[in-house]
């Protein structure tokens, strides 16, 4: 699926599989309903989504708070969501000045980001 400024990838889950979605260029607030949508459609989709973000050039707050209610829909539904691969730079920098390392919903061993906490 290709989204202006960026390309999101998805692969359907076949049984004890893991639902990949793979978002690269811009990933801000302009996108959000796109992104959104993917994530709710992983929701209803799979038990088991790898979120690979290494490619996202751009983005914002509002990318990071839908990673983070989509880990919460997750989680309330006994599902995992899990990073497949180190996110961009581009994340890591909204991530931290966002705040998001020093307020977690979940215990610091669980947020999906734990691996950029730890080494940040």
């Amino acid at each position: 699926m290709f989204l202006r400024g960026g390309v999101m990838e998805e692969r359907m889950p076949e049984e004890n599989t893991i639902y990949t979605l793979r978002l690269t260029g811009d990933c801000s607030v302009q996108h959000a309903t796109d992104i959104l949508k993917r994530f709710s459609q992983a929701l209803e989709t799979t038990d088991n989504l790898a979120l690979d973000l290494s490619e996202v050039e751009n983005t914002d707050l509002s990318l990071l708070q839908i990673i983070c209610a989509a880990h919460q829909s997750f989680a309330a539904r006994a599902k995992k969501i899990s990073l497949s691969r180190p996110p961009a730079d581009a994340v890591i920098a909204v991530w931290r000045d966002g705040g998001f390392g020093r307020v977690c919903m979940f215990a610091q061993e669980e947020c999906l980001f734990k691996e950029v906490s730890l080494n940040g």
